[in-house]
């Protein structure tokens, strides 16, 4: 708990559920890290973004950072060299 709670300070959420009147009346604080919900409306509104951007969506579900950072270059490769094919 004490590890989740620095992270949370460290990350300015402190501050912003104060800011944005998250504070319980039992003073203790209340965030949207774990409500399923607000995580639910948060990906799907990603997703519609995504799609109305063209953005490629990646699941990193499983996977560890440097595994998704290879396939992040991947992609990259592959666009920037179909790019320079048609230049």
């Amino acid at each position: 708990r004490q590890i989740r709670s620095s992270r949370l300070e460290r990350r300015n959420v402190r501050a912003l559920e104060d800011k944005y009147s998250l504070i319980e009346e039992s003073s203790k604080a209340k965030s949207n890290y774990a409500d399923r919900n607000y995580i639910m409306k948060d990906l799907k509104h990603v997703r519609d973004l995504s799609m109305e951007h063209g953005w490629t969506q990646i699941d990193v579900t499983g996977r560890a950072v440097e595994e998704t950072a290879s396939y992040i270059c991947e992609l990259l490769n592959e666009r920037f060299e179909k790019h320079d094919l048609h230049v």
